[in-house]
């Protein structure tokens, strides 16, 4: 039986557009994403650690120093910020308004890591000094927004274009004047990169990249190269293979060419195969280009959020990060050993992340949003996808790559769900695949696994709304569906014939599953309520109520002795079927938890939600009991070590063991028994000497709540009068963080007892004057 479920991983949107830099020992990425940046891992596509500017904030530009030692982060209300990411992490060391009246949209170090230069979307141009920390340029002469700044590596000279046109500027630092404007493309220039002191290149959107003498400011000479250029990358010796004078070009296609300058000609261009993996069926706008000398590896980031990396030698990819999976739709476990997530998200695409790596791949085929996939019981390689282009098509691993195998059409309108059978194919090689959606139809499709042929066998009517889920019994002989029509039914998997329908519902069904222990049928619904059905005579067995919004995923688990449950308030619920009782809620996504999927040996659950983010539990509950026992273990040790050193009145050591305890009664019967010794008060004193910060930090608190009772209020007036005379004000409030809470506590109830004791000392005045005043009377006769 199962009780805890905890978060092992989280894979996060961590790239929502904009500006990606790379470190130059190729390990990481930071990527704007939001309100916030993000250190990406590369190895893993994990991300190491988040740089937050505030929830109202939003990044608009940021820039890494050559030696990788600054990060500077612009935001939308006029700040730039310093990070000393390597030293201080995600501290900020120093931050600064620029006094720009639009937000800032480009920033760029120079090759000393001492001056940057900071564009903003109106046009204006200032420049810092980093180590002195001040302004030292005001540029004007530009207009429009900025789209590429750069330094010159030797000279006081400073380039930059805008998306007015397509001129190149160039200012002189050492008077702040605009020296040059440089004409030769007829769109905005995207790139420029220094060949030498004496030569660069420009890229533009005008399908031209331009070579120019900078000492004379003069066109040398235009290379065509037939597409809009997003990124140029200089080669030099033995980069990729080439001697220098070549140049790297990435355009809208994402296609990767090597170009020679001295000639103009292309003299080596990736395969479009390769490249067309990263694009739907549409062109992909790509957003950056990036190369990294050290690990010899191009990156290519592209409009739909994905990071590329490709080998400099022969161009192959070698791993894709998606930045951004949008709304989790559906997402199934592939391969023997489940390494594989299949994810549909708000994309023709299928996404297949591989959990180790988290390398992704791209399955292209539907030509509209894919809606749900599913996977074969005996065939863990084998996928099967429906979308909304009313089409189903079977995927399967061949030469350690996902493919399309076959397509199925028929179905008039979106395929809502599909199911696949669990058992292993018939003796020509067979298995069946179920699907339905919005056109209420329920089809039963036989797929060849010898020809990878598909055909559809039958065809019904099935519901009155919308097909939601489908699911096959673990013998593969009857089927159920669930319907927006608010009921469940049960057919036949040989022909389709209806054998009967679960009404009870009040709301649509979203999810039906069969046991493979029992003769019963789960159903979740968007009333809120989880049933369990009897296949035999279709009654309610069971109801499950406790989610507070619809239930969009349930499933068996622990061998049909549990249940467990995603909603659309992004919580997991735990069940335990004999007594109806919820045995643990799971709080794990910001959204709709649409997709729900375990391994095997039910020790490892990923859920899907609508926050673009995926989750993967594990299964604690042992760890969890062994956990608890070791501690009840090591309690009753230490209890009984407490108690030994009271009756050997070790009180320093009594006192410490009981407050790392937190037994405040344990802890005031040692006071008082210190108290109540000859020579009290430095017995005590020696006693508290020896205590660690949080120790008495914990002490405090405890004679805060002691003081309350008149019965304690001595024991708590004695150690808040060592503690608080122990050290300066500034000094204890330095070391107890939680000292104002315990004070306004301890006055309160001191103020009371103060005026106990002075009623009490003014009553013993006046009786001590009486008694003193009193004589005996004489005895009268």
């Amino acid at each position: 039986m199962k009780e805890v479920l905890k978060v092992e991983r989280q894979i996060n949107a961590f790239y929502a557009g904009g500006d990606v830099l790379w470190t130059s020992n190729g390990e990481k990425l930071f990527c704007q994403s939001g309100s916030a940046v993000n250190l990406v891992n590369v190895g893993d596509g994990l991300v190491d650690s988040v740089f937050r500017l505030g929830e109202e904030e939003t990044v608009t530009a940021l820039s890494l120093s050559p030696d990788n030692t600054i990060l500077i982060v612009a935001s939308k209300n006029d700040l730039l910020r310093q990070f000393n990411w390597q030293e201080s992490g995600t501290e900020v060391r120093r931050s600064w308004r620029t006094m720009f009246k639009t937000p800032v949209l480009k920033l760029e170090f120079d090759v000393d890591n001492r001056m940057l230069a900071s564009g903003s979307a109106d046009g204006a141009l200032k420049v810092w000094d980093v180590v002195s920390k001040y302004c030292t340029h005001n540029l004007k002469g530009a207009s429009g927004t900025f789209t590429m700044l750069r330094f010159h590596p030797t000279k006081h000279l400073l380039y930059g274009a805008t998306t007015h046109s397509g001129t190149l500027f160039c200012w002189n630092l050492k008077d702040s004047r605009l020296e040059q404007q440089l004409e030769a493309h007829t769109s905005v220039i995207t790139d420029l990169q220094f060949v030498d002191s004496k030569v660069a290149l420009t890229s533009s959107r005008d399908k031209v990249v331009v070579v120019w003498d900078i000492e004379k400011h003069q066109e040398i000479r235009s290379i065509p190269v037939f597409e809009n250029v997003e990124s140029l990358m200089l080669l030099r010796t033995e980069d990729a293979g080439f001697a220098e004078g070549h140049f790297v070009t990435v355009g809208n296609k994402g296609v990767l060419k090597v170009w020679h300058i001295a000639s103009g000609k292309c003299v080596k261009e990736q395969v479009e195969e390769k490249a067309a993996v990263l694009a739907s069926e549409t062109d992909t706008v790509v957003v950056k280009g990036m190369f990294n000398r050290e690990i010899g590896s191009f990156a290519v980031v592209t409009y739909e959020q994905n990071i590329v990396l490709y080998d400099a030698e022969d161009f192959e990819p070698t791993k894709r990060l998606t930045g951004n999976y949008d709304q989790i739709l559906d997402l199934v476990l592939l391969g023997p050993a489940a390494e594989l997530l299949a994810i549909c998200s708000n994309s023709p695409l299928i996404r297949v992340l591989n959990r180790t790596t988290g390398h992704t791949s791209l399955l292209k085929g539907h030509s509209d949003i894919v809606l749900c996939a599913a996977v074969a019981g005996s065939y863990p390689n084998l996928l099967v996808s429906g979308s909304k282009d009313q089409d189903i098509r079977v995927w399967g691993c061949q030469e350690n790559e996902m493919k399309c195998l076959s397509k199925g059409s028929g179905h008039t309108h979106s395929v809502g769900a599909v199911a696949v059978s669990k058992l292993k194919a018939d003796v020509k090689g067979n298995i069946q695949i179920f699907s339905g959606g919005e056109d209420k139809t329920l089809k039963l499709w036989s797929y060849n696994l010898d020809n990878n042929s598909i055909s559809c066998q039958y065809t019904v009517r099935a519901h009155e709304k919308d097909i939601m889920s489908i699911d096959t019994s673990s013998n593969n002989q009857l089927v159920a569906t669930g319907s927006q029509d608010k009921t469940a039914k049960l057919w036949r998997a040989a022909d389709l014939s209806e054998l009967g329908a679960f009404r009870g519902h009040r709301r649509g069904v979203w999810c039906v599953k069969f046991s493979s222990e029992e003769p019963i049928l789960a159903s979740s619904s968007t009333d809120t309520t989880v049933k369990i059905w009897s296949i035999d005579d279709f009654s309610c067995l069971r109801t499950f109520e406790g989610h507070e919004c619809s239930v969009l995923r349930v499933m068996f688990v622990s061998r049909s002795q549990q249940l467990l449950t995603a909603g659309a308030d992004g919580n997991l619920k735990l069940w335990n079927m004999k007594t109806n009782d919820c045995a643990g809620t799971f709080d794990g996504h910001e959204g709709r938890i649409w997709a729900l999927t375990a391994t095997a040996d039910e020790m490892t659950f990923v859920t899907g939600a609508a926050d673009a983010t995926i989750s993967v539990w594990k299964d604690v509950t042992e760890e969890e009991k062994e956990a608890a026992m070791e501690l009840r273990e090591k309690l009753i040790l230490e209890e009984q070590t407490l108690l030994n050193f009271i009756q050997d009145k070790k009180w320093s050591k009594a006192l410490k063991l009981a407050l790392n305890l937190e037994h405040p009664q344990r802890t005031l019967n040692i006071v008082k028994a210190i108290l109540y010794e000859d020579q009290a008060s430095s017995k005590l004193e020696k006693a508290l000497h020896g205590l660690e910060a949080f120790q008495e930090n914990t002490l405090l608190g405890f004679c805060a709540t002691w003081n309350t009772n008149a019965k304690h209020c001595h024991a708590a007036q004695a150690i808040c009068r060592l503690l608080l005379t122990s050290q300066k004000p500034t000094a204890l409030l330095e070391r107890w963080k939680d000292l104002h809470e315990h004070c306004a506590g301890l006055l309160v109830y001191s103020e009371r007892h103060l005026e106990r004791l002075q009623k009490l000392e003014q009553q013993s005045t006046i009786l001590e004057y009486m008694l003193k005043n009193m004589h005996v009377a004489a005895d009268v006769e």
